[in-house]
């Protein structure tokens, strides 16, 4: 059973957590997914990243850890971003592209 609210989008750049350098590996306006070499010490995190020019600087919670051995790191992490602005979320609306009614 799917949990998640909104649809995740593929997306690879550069990102840090805790201050630590990682991979972002996919996006949403409330949640992302992450490789990370090392683990974070706490559940509660800082997360800094560039969206569409734009320097972000989040706050998020760790859902899950998944442990990978991949060229982005061995770690991957599903991370709750805590109220998003809304400035965050037009900058993953972009990304995603127009949404076509139906």
């Amino acid at each position: 059973m799917e949990k998640r609210r909104e649809k995740r989008l593929k997306k690879r750049s550069l990102i840090k957590v805790d201050d630590k350098a990682g991979m972002l590996l996919d996006i949403s306006e409330d949640g992302i997914k992450v490789a990370l070499p090392s683990l974070p010490t706490h559940r509660q995190i800082r997360i800094s990243l560039q969206l569409e020019g734009e320097e972000f600087n989040l706050s998020g919670t760790i859902r899950w850890i998944k442990k990978t051995f991949s060229a982005h790191g061995s770690n991957e992490l599903g991370i709750h971003i805590e109220d998003p602005p809304p400035t965050f979320i037009t900058a993953v609306a972009r990304i995603a592209g127009p949404i076509i009614a139906q």
